[in-house]
Parts: structure tokens; sequence; C-alpha cells
């Protein structure tokens, strides 16, 4: 932009744009619920983004999860799981959900752990687990 006497001036903006992220959907509770599921299963993670976004949503490293302590006075059972032979993004235009598949470990029998979405706007949304046998 240049006024009337010729000095230019430039100016920038650095806009982020956040995705309506409203939560978790069934089966899934969102914190501070425990969902309690058998370690080894397909976990369908069902969430909205206001609209297709991509499947480049998450941050490098992402989802991922994380032990933590568990309280057992805020559990619910899991009421859906799926085989899964691997972790896998998917999107329903339909109902406009994605619907992440995660595969856990059968190894994490016993144990409480963290599910950690950080996506591309830079939020981060997580979900509570409890693992059984």
């Amino acid at each position: 932009m240049t006024d009337d006497g010729g000095l230019t001036a430039t100016d920038s903006a650095t806009v982020r744009v956040i995705w309506n992220f409203t939560g978790f959907f069934q089966p899934v509770d969102n914190p501070p619920v425990f969902n309690v599921v058998k370690a080894g299963r397909g976990v369908p993670v069902r969430f909205s983004l206001n609209g297709f976004q991509g499947f480049g949503i998450f941050t490098p490293g992402h989802p991922r999860s994380e032990t933590v302590a568990c309280d057992p006075t805020q559990e619910d059972p899991i009421e859906e799981t799926v085989p899964a032979l691997v972790s896998v993004l998917l999107y329903n235009p339909l109902n406009d959900r994605y619907t992440f598949v995660w595969k856990t470990s059968g190894a994490w029998a016993d144990t409480c752990r963290r599910l950690v979405f950080e996506l591309d706007d830079g939020t981060t949304h997580t979900a509570n687990f409890r693992f059984t046998r």
C-alpha cells in the first residue's frame, strides 16, 4: 500500500484454521471416562471435523498412545470392537464422520493408556482406555 506522500507499507497476518471437533462418538466415551476393552482388539474411534479435511489430518507420530494411571471410578465398557490387522483412517461422507480403527496390542492387558490425536490444526484430543485380558 502506498500513501499520498509515496510511503509504502506492508503488513502480514497469520490465520489459523481450527476444525470443529466436537468429541468422540460411540462406542468411545470422552474423558474422564476410561473405556474398557479387551487388549488386542480393534477400536473404532469415531469423530467429525465438520466436513472432509482429507486423510493427512494428523501431525507426524500421531495418533499415538501413552500409559496413564487407571481410574476405576470412571469406567464404561466398549460396546463395539472390530477385527483389525493394522490401524487405519476412514471417512464416511453420509454421516460426516471419520473412523480411526485403532489396532490395540495384546501386550496392553491390565494397563491403562491414553489415545492422543494431534491434528494438523494444532489441537490435541484424547480418550482414555483400560485394557483387559
